[in-house]
């Protein structure tokens, strides 16, 4: 899949925190608010990105063997 300029911009503003605020990646982007939300909601629509839970065990006190 290839992904257009400004969509690769965008995901490499939030790819380490999900929940980054809109403002924060327009910072970082230099686009305004709604085509950053107009990206990522088409990347969502077409399964680029998806949200996924995740568990660090090891803050649990568990560990891989």
């Amino acid at each position: 899949m290839k992904l257009l300029p400004k969509e690769a911009r965008i995901m490499s503003a939030i790819q380490f925190d999900a929940d980054t605020p809109v403002r924060t990646a327009r910072k970082a982007t230099k686009y305004r608010d709604h085509t950053i939300r107009y990206y990522i909601k088409s990347l969502r629509e077409r399964d680029v990105i998806r949200p996924v839970a995740l568990v660090n065990v090891f803050a649990l006190g568990l560990s891989l063997y």
